[in-house]
């Protein structure tokens, strides 16, 4: 089974607009979250960095991280890591926003 669920780095660039980044979401129980770069050739992406989660907020539609973006729709996923940087994510689909909920419920409820 493919445990690298696609999703959008969603940042605030320079001159305020938004960007977003394609990336592969690599859940480890021990790593945290691997975050690879998109390949091009499928699963087989450089790791970016890792990210070890310290909370998350699911955004709703219309809210903000504390990065000041707004979700557009009800995919967003906002994760804060251990010095407090803040990363929010867009999924694509549901079933993959729905699978790194619960592995970040899961991974925090551990440590």
């Amino acid at each position: 089974m493919d445990t690298r669920y696609p999703a959008y780095e969603v940042k605030s660039g320079h001159s305020g607009k938004i960007v977003n980044r394609l990336r592969r979401l690599e859940p480890d129980r021990k790593k945290g979250i691997v975050v690879r770069l998109e390949s091009g050739f499928g699963l087989f992406g450089e790791v970016e960095r890792i990210i070890r989660p310290k909370a998350y907020k699911c955004l709703k539609k219309g809210e903000y991280s504390g990065s000041g973006i707004c979700a557009e729709d009800d995919l967003y996923i906002g994760v804060t890591d251990e010095d407090d940087r803040e990363t929010v994510f867009r999924f694509t689909m549901n079933v993959h926003w729905s699978a790194m909920r619960k592995y970040l419920k899961k991974y925090i409820e551990r440590q």
